[in-house]
């Protein structure tokens, strides 16, 4: 390896990135290959129902006479 591509003691390590940097999505395909889904047997799952929840009751206001 030639000695200029040594990172120098006093630089900071030029070969990692900032890690808090979000890293581009190019990069994230080649580290992340596409994997076909294993598909489930039978038929496709539906989230359940949600039911509507109950209005409060209320107690009835007083009249005032």
């Amino acid at each position: 390896m030639p000695r200029s591509r040594l990172p120098s003691p006093q630089l900071p390590n030029l070969r990692r990135p900032n890690p808090r940097r979000k890293p581009s999505p190019s990069k994230l395909r080649s580290r992340h290959p596409r994997r076909p889904r294993r598909l489930r047997p039978g038929p496709p799952r539906t989230a359940p129902r949600k039911r509507p929840r109950k209005p409060l009751r209320r107690p009835p206001r007083l009249r005032v006479r």
